[in-house]
């Protein structure tokens, strides 16, 4: 992994980042594997701020071929510090070379980076409210497990949906949680 910074002079006088091997990476999410190695971006104890930059990976064409995933699916993951209280892996948005079999995104600050690939479908278990009949917008509340930041939620019409909570022909359908897969087809 490479952290890289525009400007270095950003950093005052005895402060640093060092990027550390990790062993083992936290629980990876339903339907992910990591591509080579994780690894940890530590700040010195006096730097207080995010420092701007960008992290990339560099991987084995051989690593895609043995986890048997597409390289439009590899995705830089972050776990931050903030994120051992139970909130996971955050998907970044991640431009891919896979002629240099490079992949990268903006850095997040101090934290767990890793590659991985495949697809994380959450379970949609409840909407609140349950239906609206007026015609003033109304915010829905969507719960459930296998979120993955960034996920998106399509409202799908279809004549074969029976009426349900949300209406006659109206189903949620959750978006794969990869930030370059495309969403499904919406009406």
């Amino acid at each position: 992994m490479i952290f890289f910074t525009e400007n270095p002079n950003i950093f005052n006088e005895g402060e640093f980042y060092s990027v550390q091997n990790m062993a083992s990476l936290p629980p990876l999410p339903e339907g992910k594997v990591a591509i080579g190695q994780g690894y940890n971006l530590a700040a010195s104890p006096n730097v207080t701020r995010v420092i701007s930059g960008s992290i990339s990976f560099q991987y084995l064409t051989m690593d895609v071929l043995v986890e048997k995933v597409d390289e439009e699916e590899l995705t830089v993951h972050f776990w931050g510090h903030e994120s051992r209280d139970g909130s996971g892996w955050q998907a970044l948005e991640t431009t891919r070379n896979t002629y240099y079999n490079l992949a990268s995104a903006h850095s997040q600050g101090d934290g767990v980076y890793a590659l991985l690939a495949g697809v994380t479908v959450p379970h949609v278990e409840a909407v609140d409210p349950p239906m609206a009949t007026n015609g003033a917008p109304v915010t829905l509340t969507i719960s459930g497990s296998g979120f993955l930041p960034p996920v998106k939620v399509a409202l799908i019409f279809s004549p074969l949906f029976r009426r349900g909570w949300l209406g006659e022909g109206w189903s949620p359908t959750p978006c794969r949680s990869s930030p370059s897969a495309p969403p499904p087809s919406r009406r």
